[in-house]
């Protein structure tokens, strides 16, 4: 089950303190070297984060605590390590330093594969594409699912649009949530 309470902040800067006890519940259950991978993972986020013009959410957060969100759904649902790495890197082709040969050779080819998965996913909802009407939308699942080699990448994606959903109250737009909650939907 995924848990709907989270002592990770929503807004603002997490604190060494609390994000060391993250990376230490991550690395618990999951084999020895999790907490390096994953603290290194971290780093490189901070730094892509730092480097470009990345997106921030729709309310303006900076990507680095929404991917951490997102990689603690997954934990929740207790995903392996190559998952929360993936997750927390899921921006990284939208960051020049983050090549997929860099993903592969510090992360080992699955999480690289998870990443470039989850570009190909992420496409036709940034593109806009899944607003072409019902009869659309099978055709659209059989293209995501034949896209992917790893479901993983899917429920990615998924914990990515709950924490997205978690936060949506707090948009003051009202069409924005109204296109959030759509987009989600379908």
């Amino acid at each position: 089950m995924v848990s709907t309470t989270s002592k990770l902040p929503r807004e603002g800067e997490i604190d060494p303190i609390t994000l060391d006890a993250w990376l230490e519940r991550m690395a618990a259950p999951r084999p020895d070297g999790t907490r390096e991978r994953l603290s290194r993972a971290l780093e490189l986020l901070r730094e892509c984060c730092a480097a470009q013009d990345l997106s921030p959410d729709p309310l303006g957060r900076p990507l680095f605590l929404p991917l951490i969100h997102t990689a603690d759904i997954l934990a929740d649902l207790k995903l392996d390590a190559d998952s929360l790495i993936a997750a927390l890197l899921s921006e990284a082709p939208a960051c020049s330093e983050l090549g997929a040969d860099i993903l592969a050779s510090q992360f080992g080819p699955v999480v690289e594969h998870l990443v470039s998965d989850l570009a190909k996913l992420e496409a036709p909802i940034r593109g806009g594409s899944l607003n072409a009407g019902p009869g659309h939308f099978e055709n659209l699942r059989r293209l995501l699912l034949g896209l992917v080699k790893d479901v993983r990448a899917l429920l990615i994606v998924l914990a990515r649009r709950l924490e997205l959903m978690r936060v949506l109250k707090r948009l003051p737009d009202e069409e924005q949530r109204r296109r959030i909650a759509v987009e989600t939907r379908e």
